[in-house]
């Protein structure tokens, strides 16, 4: 694996960490129903052309988030620094969500 395959595939992890804790914490999802429908949207894009991931991955992780829950937008002014928090990776322990953990998967793509 090259150094530029093995930083894009940190990323995507990073992105699917993002959005698993926003089903979570602003969806009301179990880890279990959230790692669940990560793991299908991550089987559904498997096999796009790069180009096609390129601009999926472009999307904010909460906005797949919000595709993936199948509710109503939910994003309150009072949860903006939460969602900072967790897009940049800076939640302090004592504030990670006690339903959903950080995710690490191991699949790419």
């Amino acid at each position: 694996m090259t150094e530029l395959t093995e930083i894009i595939v940190a990323e995507r992890e990073d992105y699917w960490r993002v959005v698993v804790e926003c089903l979570c914490d602003f969806y009301g999802m179990s880890r279990e129903e959230s790692d669940s429908v990560v793991a299908g949207e991550r089987a559904a894009i498997k096999n796009h052309s790069e180009e096609r991931l390129e601009l999926y991955y472009h999307a904010d992780p909460l906005s797949i988030a919000n595709d993936l829950s199948r509710s109503s937008p939910i994003f309150p002014e009072k949860w903006s620094n939460r969602y900072l928090e967790i897009r940049d990776g800076t939640i302090p322990s004592s504030k990670q969500s006690p339903v959903c953990e950080t995710v690490r998967m191991g699949i790419a793509g």
